[in-house]
């Protein structure tokens, strides 16, 4: 169904929106930024300070996407529809992360960044009519994460498991047609959870190696460029292999 918004409600709608987003994203940002300095300012001595790199394989299931969606000038369209994903890890701008863990025995506090992608399968296109809708640039998942190692084995490698809460910073692609209006931006997108699993094994003195399964699930919420809005449960699987250094 197609309907004209007045253009004093839908700009007033979207200017409070986007104020309460970037307020909240900086009170976000604040608190993350509080608790990395005080995990690496507190206990130096007894801690021990973890930096990983991981890559990886990343897909994303089907997802509802609920939405208003700017058509043309002054066109606002509603539209609801089960959409395909594809991960796309290997394609540039790849899939990626970058964690930070304070480790106190066999318990980790740290920072998690995730660059998981998701791109709109070529067959949704199609069938809902859309000339782009996508995150290449990542939905861009921070959280602050628990980790705990709970075996051992002989030759020294550990199994450990952990689970995570923040936000997502998505890099929003959005165009129904190609004369409709695009949203192309950095947008704070909503509420992020993560879980992993794996193992790790020393790999040389102050090095190890490590495998996991890592499972994101991101409750996306973002603004639209000519009005409207969309909404939208993106979640993420990947198998992710990357290295770690103490220092």
């Amino acid at each position: 169904m197609r309907y004209k918004p007045t253009m004093r409600s839908t700009r007033g709608n979207n200017i409070v929106s986007f104020d309460m987003k970037k307020e909240f994203l900086g009170l976000t940002i604040g608190f993350v930024f509080s608790l990395f300095i005080t995990l690496i300012t507190i206990d130096r001595a007894s801690a021990e300070k973890i930096i990983e790199f991981y890559g990886g394989f990343q897909t994303s299931p089907h997802s509802v996407v609920d939405g208003e969606f700017p058509v043309a000038s002054e066109i606002i369209e509603k539209r609801r529809f089960n959409a395909g994903w594809k991960g796309k890890s290997f394609v540039m701008p790849p899939y990626y992360g970058l964690r930070f863990t304070s480790w106190r025995k066999n318990v980790g506090w740290g920072l998690d960044f995730t660059h998981s992608k998701a791109y709109l399968e070529e067959k949704t296109k199609a069938e809902v009519g859309f000339e782009l809708l996508e995150f290449t640039d990542g939905l861009n998942n921070l959280t602050f994460h628990r980790q705990e190692k709970y075996y051992q084995a002989q030759w020294g490698s550990e199994l450990y498991y952990g689970l995570g809460l923040g936000v997502i910073v998505p890099h929003v692609e959005v165009q129904v047609e190609s004369f409709s209006p695009k949203t192309y931006e950095y947008q704070f997108g909503g509420p992020s959870v993560a879980f992993n699993s794996g193992v790790m094994a020393p790999w040389g003195e102050r090095k190890y190696i490590f495998s996991e399964y890592k499972f994101t699930a991101s409750w996306l919420n973002v603004d639209l460029t000519g009005g409207g809005s969309m909404k939208t449960l993106l979640l993420t699987n990947a198998l992710n292999v990357g290295l770690g250094f103490q220092f």
